[in-house]
């Protein structure tokens, strides 16, 4: 079944449905969310901060993929004390060579 990417991780999220409270969101300027500026990497750590205060608490865990695995693994270095998992998908922190990017080490 082809999905759209909003439904890419639809089986995951009902699979925590019982056990958990899955949150996603679009982040700033793609899906369904608004394309307002500004775009960088310390604007969507604090954007993703801003809903993780408001929806999830004082500690949560991640899944993000692709550039959401990135933006996952930054937030998690700068406030390792908020994240209490992260889970990784498909990310750019790790080379081509299997090593760690010098700033994700």
């Amino acid at each position: 079944m082809a999905r759209d990417l909003w439904g890419t991780f639809d089986d995951l999220a009902a699979m925590f449905a019982g056990n958990s409270r899955t949150i996603r969101w679009d982040q700033r300027g793609c899906g369904r969310s608004q394309r307002r500026d500004p775009y960088s990497v310390a604007r969507s750590i604090s954007d993703l901060d801003a809903v993780r205060r408001q929806l999830a608490g004082p500690r949560t865990a991640l899944l993000g993929h692709s550039w959401g695995a990135h933006l996952a693994l930054r937030y998690a270095i700068e406030h390792p004390d908020r994240v209490s998992h992260l889970i990784y998908v498909s990310g750019t922190g790790i080379d081509k060579d299997r090593s760690w990017h010098p700033d994700h080490q």
